[in-house]
């Protein structure tokens, strides 16, 4: 069932929900499935629900701060149901092609410390 639920949202690039603005207007928005090139863009609306909003949704940060707060919160926890999967596995992706790097950047560290001693 959940699998149906995953292609349904893929097929249709998101999942539309009905939102409330703080005037009392009912819209619907689409939450969007992001593109592989948005993927820091949602890590970074992690942190930023206002944001998140704005990303997923294609709306100004003007509607994203006019929506209830029940409606904000709503589109942001969409936002991370739709998109938190892949997500997940580009980070993965993203870790195991940057470790190799760690040790040369510990080593780099080193040598910095030293010559500011």
């Amino acid at each position: 069932m959940a699998e149906d639920k995953d292609s349904q949202v893929i097929a249709k690039g998101g999942q539309e929900i009905e939102v409330q603005l703080e005037t009392g207007h009912r819209e619907t928005v689409k939450v969007k499935l992001l593109p592989l090139g948005k993927m820091p863009d949602f890590f970074k609306g992690l942190d930023d629900d206002i944001f998140m909003i704005q990303l997923v949704t294609g709306k100004t940060k003007r509607f994203a701060e006019s929506l209830t707060f029940d409606s904000g919160m709503e589109v942001v926890e969409k936002a991370h149901e739709v998109n938190f999967p892949n997500a997940l596995r580009w980070s993965e992706r993203r870790a195991k092609r940057l470790a190799p790097l760690i040790p040369m950047a510990e080593k780099g560290m080193k040598i910095q410390r030293q010559l500011m001693t």
